[in-house]
């Protein structure tokens, strides 16, 4: 079961880099990275209903802030190296 999600994840993450390029074309970077993370909340609200909030000690509060900004900033860059690379450029001057 597990090979399967890592296989599935693995597939959307180079599904996210090929259509990255595309979109990025008519979309600003930071505009996508929020979209990413939004479209993730109604999931994690359902899965916060159904299970509840755990109990959690305060420094759980400061490294989750921490590590959302981290991950808010590598996400951007790396769509604006998407953006800014020519992997997807066939050679007429129009990327695929």
């Amino acid at each position: 079961m597990w090979f399967l999600f890592a296989l599935c994840c693995s597939l959307f993450n180079a599904l996210q880099g090929a259509y990255g390029n595309k979109i990025l074309s008519r979309i600003a970077p930071h505009l996508v990275t929020w979209a990413m993370v939004a479209y993730a909340l109604p999931l994690m609200v359902i899965a916060l209903v159904i299970d509840g909030l755990p109990q959690v000690r305060a420094l759980f509060w400061s490294a989750l802030i921490v590590t959302l900004a981290i991950n808010l900033l590598a996400i951007t860059l790396y769509l604006k190296a998407i953006k800014t690379s020519q992997i997807w450029n066939d050679g007429n001057g129009s990327r695929f």
